[in-house]
């Protein structure tokens, strides 16, 4: 905008596709869906401070079939502080209505370049990155933790949810192999992953972060344990100039 204002929309869709090779109860096959529009704004107050807002309606579910049930308003809020040309502090909140209740998420996060190899940044407590940068290659550290839900109902109309905490820890690198495209490889391990069934009904007061309040939720048996996890990318970066 002329105020150098930015707005900024999106659409995201993830598709998840489990397989189960045991002998377990648990089922063979599941496939899980979401879709999220994003909508919002950058204002920039001046040279140091800027706020980010943003809403993020998202529908989950198997999709079998679509249920309005699985619709969840959410939304972003983050101020971001310039305190030098090197170093970027950020704060603010993400909330969203979940399946098993309301999450509040706090966030604060940096952006720290250390010297002009080094970079290390994280958002607390979704992400953390630390890379190492040579003129053609970047190598690095990086966690994301996750925390979302689906709706699921089955052919008899029972309705329930997937309550999915997925975080992972990977070390990654990445080569330049033409003008702004690079191939990123990263391998890693998940940190205490959970896939549990709830029913509709059975939901917690309040998720604050990682903490569960008035969670008297019967605990299920996780249906995805944790394991290793390998990833290959091809990136294509936009020029900024």
């Amino acid at each position: 905008l002329k105020n150098k204002d930015v707005l900024i929309f999106g659409l995201e869709y993830n598709n998840h596709i489990f397989q189960n090779n045991s002998s377990t109860d648990i089922p063979l096959s599941e496939t899980l869906h979401e879709s999220k529009l994003l909508a919002g704004i950058k204002h920039i107050w001046n040279d140091k401070w800027n706020t980010l807002a943003f809403y993020v309606p998202k529908l989950t579910g198997d999709y079998n079939p679509v249920a309005s049930k699985g619709f969840q308003h959410g939304g972003l809020i983050l101020n971001s502080y310039s305190k030098n040309e090197n170093l970027d502090l950020k704060f603010g909140a993400y909330i969203n209505a979940e399946e098993f209740g309301t999450m509040v998420v706090p966030l604060l996060g940096w952006n720290w370049k250390i010297n002009d190899n080094w970079r290390f940044k994280g958002m607390i407590p979704v992400s953390l990155e630390v890379t190492y940068s040579r003129s053609k290659s970047n190598y690095g550290f990086l966690f994301i933790g996750k925390n979302a839900s689906f709706f699921k109902q089955n052919d008899l109309g029972v309705s329930t949810y997937v309550d999915m905490a997925d975080n992972n820890a990977w070390g990654y690198a990445e080569f330049n192999i033409a003008k702004n495209w690079l191939i990123h490889f990263r391998a890693g391990h998940s940190i205490i992953r959970k896939f549990r069934y709830f029913p509709e009904s059975d939901k917690m007061n309040l998720k604050i972060g990682p903490v569960n309040v008035g969670d008297d939720r019967v605990k299920q048996d996780p249906w995805m344990q944790d394991g290793f996890s390998f990833e290959t990318r091809l990136i294509f970066r936009l020029p900024t100039d």
